[in-house]
């Protein structure tokens, strides 16, 4: 049952990978939880079975990108059933993040990353 509803959900996630030819794909979109507070925006990714080596963060204009890049062997298997792969992520960034004060954590194949928003005292127009 949940197989196929993430199937109907997700129509390129039934795809048949061959270990040899995906070598360089890409494949857009980590599974992320995104909560929101007064003070900060959180993001937490999945990335279960990467190392933090592998794991890359830029901000770019208001694009925060993560993507991975393996460095792992290819490795002869009898049977594959999951693979890592090169993934990427963006995500557009409001003006109310301080870009100066991006943290990121990376524990037990979660990456949280901490986005501090300016204060309202800042963001506040006084009128004269």
């Amino acid at each position: 049952m949940w197989t196929k509803t993430m199937h109907q959900n997700r129509p390129h996630s039934c795809r048949t990978f061959n270990a040899h030819s995906m070598e360089n794909e890409i494949a857009i979109g980590i599974p992320a939880n995104i909560q929101k507070n007064e003070n900060e925006i959180i993001i937490h990714l999945s990335l279960a079975g990467y190392d933090k080596s592998e794991v890359s963060i830029k901000l770019e204009n208001q694009d925060l990108i993560i993507s991975t890049h393996i460095q792992e062997k290819m490795n002869t298997y009898l049977k594959q059933e999951f693979k890592k792969m090169n993934l990427k992520r963006v995500f557009r960034l409001p003006d109310s993040v301080v870009k100066d004060s991006i943290e990121a954590k990376f524990d037990n194949g979660v990456l949280k990353i901490i986005l501090k928003k300016v204060s309202q005292e800042k963001t506040s127009i006084n009128i004269i």
